[in-house]
């Protein structure tokens, strides 16, 4: 419920036997009724008693309060979902003046919660909800110097689970204000936002039985504890994952990016999607609608159950399906992967905007919310990222077919290897290109000594170890054999290299892409 007033949080006082005997003794549980009873303080600030009528089917609440604005009354323990009565009194019919607690002096509007809103006036909230006159024996137990000013009495069938359970113990919400609403003789009036609210609970699954409960405000920090788990869940984890995904492909050793992203998402995201899921069912009552009381939870059902799934599902296939002798990466499934968590994350900035909202957050908490959203795309993304790192990373043709690198460091020592062998292939050709041109400038001087030349080199040739004249260039065999073996060598080092890395990598495809 909105409004511009500060709120007091419910203490957890301790039932008095004063008040408590008060009622009791009035009306006491009997073999086919169970009696309930909370109250908060010995002042009668607020005070509910439940009696459930096994031969009747009905569940009777009685109210009393002292607020001078109105006061709520809810099943379950949040207001999402919460169905509710409000009851304020009408002090502007003259003709009520004697029917100080009737019908015409207490209104009572049966509301329906839609989260920490303004609930709209729902005739139907409260199936089976019906006014009844406040037993007389009731009101007899209120004090006479100084009677509450707000009393009141409602019945329900008593199997109505969206309100009332009889099989165990039911838990209620109240909200109290000093505020009277907008239009005191309207019941779909407009109020302003409480000033004080919590928890209880009434248990009248035992008939026979008399049972006192106290005050709680467990489902405010439910409520908070959702709000902070699918933070954790949708705003800080996702922006480190893709950050890795995106950056740091060649700058992590043996492929450990895809191993953190999928850490980050399996074992981050999930376990916090999960646990705030679970915060937000635990202050659902039974019985109420989990995915369609808002917006909030329409988009949340359908991140956590539609897209997230799926989003995984492109994960893996970008990753099974990757090749890595491709020039850019392919529009399915890697860019379909891309562009799905890209709007995925646009709608998560919706999806907290909207939760904010449902628990009227203040405007420092919004300001919060942005400036960190504000910081990972300008600070993270766009310093860190695209400009220190230089951009995204690992997106193309990111090895060669004879050698391969784990980190930009390797990169770097591949590139000068690559580069030393250019330079020897140059100073080859050039050696051959002057042997050749001494082969052209000398020539035989006839035919005849053309072969006997010819005769001599093949004889030299025959001969291990000697020197013999080949195009110009003496050159021994020794020093051939010793030039195979060095570059047999070198073949060797690279091709177990090679094996080394493929073994190390055989789990997952090479460089696969996951999220970007």
């Amino acid at each position: 419920m909105r409004g511009k007033g500060k709120r007091r949080r419910a203490t957890t006082p301790t039932t008095t036997t004063t008040t408590i005997s008060g009622w009791s003794q009035a009306i006491n549980s009997t073999a086919t009724t169970a009696v309930a009873q909370f109250c908060m303080d010995t002042t009668w600030q607020l005070c509910v008693l439940c009696v459930r009528d096994s031969s009747l089917g009905l569940a009777r609440f009685t109210v009393a309060s002292t607020a001078r604005g109105w006061i709520g009354v809810g099943s379950g323990s949040a207001m999402a979902g919460a169905r509710m009565v409000v009851a304020w009194r009408n002090d502007t019919d003259s003709n009520a003046a004697a029917d100080y607690y009737g019908a015409l002096r207490v209104v009572l509007s049966p509301r329906l919660g839609v989260g920490e809103m303004l609930p709209p006036y729902a005739p139907d909230a409260v199936p089976g909800f019906a006014r009844e006159p406040t037993p007389p024996e009731l009101l007899a137990a209120l004090p006479a110097d100084a009677p509450p000013p707000l009393v009141f009495s409602f019945s329900v069938p008593a199997n109505n689970s969206l309100f009332l359970t009889t099989l165990a113990s039911s838990v209620f919400i109240y909200a109290l204000a000093d505020a009277p609403p907008a239009v005191p003789s309207a019941v779909a009036s407009a109020f302003a936002q409480h000033n004080l609210d919590g928890g209880f609970s009434l248990d009248v699954s035992r008939l026979g039985h008399d049972y006192a409960s106290t005050a709680t405000s467990l489902h405010i920090d439910l409520v908070l504890l959702h709000a902070g788990l699918m933070f954790v869940a949708w705003s800080i984890i996702p922006a480190f994952a893709i950050f890795i995904a995106r950056y740091l492909k060649v700058h992590l050793a043996n492929n450990s990016w895809f191993v953190l992203h999928l850490a980050f998402f399996l074992g981050g995201v999930s376990l916090f999607a999960i646990g705030g899921l679970v915060a937000v069912e635990m202050h659902l009552v039974a019985g109420s609608p989990r995915f369609s009381s808002s917006s909030h939870a329409i988009i949340g059902a359908l991140l956590v159950f539609g897209l997230y799934p799926l989003q995984l599902i492109f994960g893996f296939l970008a990753n099974a399906l990757f090749v890595p002798t491709r020039s850019t990466a392919p529009i399915w499934p890697d860019r379909v992967h891309w562009w799905l968590g890209r709007a995925m994350m646009v709608l998560v900035l919706v999806q907290m905007q909207l939760g904010l909202q449902l628990i009227n957050a203040s405007q420092s908490v919004v300001a919060l919310f942005w400036s960190w959203n504000v910081f990972i795309v300008f600070a993270m993304y766009g310093y860190l990222g695209e400009f220190w790192l230089g951009g995204q990373s690992g997106h193309g043709v990111i090895q060669s077919p004879e050698f391969e690198y784990d980190s930009a460091f390797e990169l770097a020592e591949t590139r000068q290897h690559l580069q030393r062998q250019r330079r020897r292939r140059q100073r080859q050709q050039e050696q051959r290109r002057q042997i050749n041109d001494t082969t052209d400038s000398g020539g035989g001087n006839g035919d005849d000594g053309g072969v006997e030349d010819d005769d001599d080199d093949e004889t030299l040739r025959d001969q291990p170890g000697a020197d013999y004249a080949t195009q110009g260039v003496i050159i021994t065999g020794v020093e051939q054999q010793q030039n195979e073996q060095q570059q047999h060598e070198q073949q060797q080092e690279h091709q177990q290299e090679h094996q080394q890395r493929q073994q190390r990598r055989r789990w997952i495809p090479e460089n696969s892409l996951f999220l970007t």
